[in-house]
């Protein structure tokens, strides 16, 4: 899955997932990629696939303002599904 965000340059991005998994599911990886920079995520069961928490996945500074590229891809999928997601989210520090 692939989109575009628009940061603002200089300024560094609290990275988190508003997410659930279920029991059994947890281990899974998947990688978030903004720009060159390359996050992984390691999914924690939130008490079932509809139970979502939101979860820290890391930083990120934006070199520059405008569009940056966003993907995300699973690296490992321990059981019947990744992650459900409900939305990656980008907060200002």
């Amino acid at each position: 899955m692939t989109w575009e965000a628009r940061l603002e340059g200089g300024k560094k991005y609290a990275i988190s997932l508003v997410n659930a998994c279920s029991p059994g599911a947890e281990g899974g990886e998947l990688e978030i990629t903004i720009g060159s920079e390359t996050i992984i995520f390691t999914t924690s069961a939130t008490g079932s696939w509809k139970d979502f928490v939101e979860s820290a996945a890391g930083s990120y500074t934006a070199s520059r303002s405008g569009p940056v590229e966003v993907r995300l891809r699973a690296r490992k999928i321990p059981g019947e599904a990744l992650i459900n997601l409900r939305s990656l989210v980008f907060t200002p520090q």
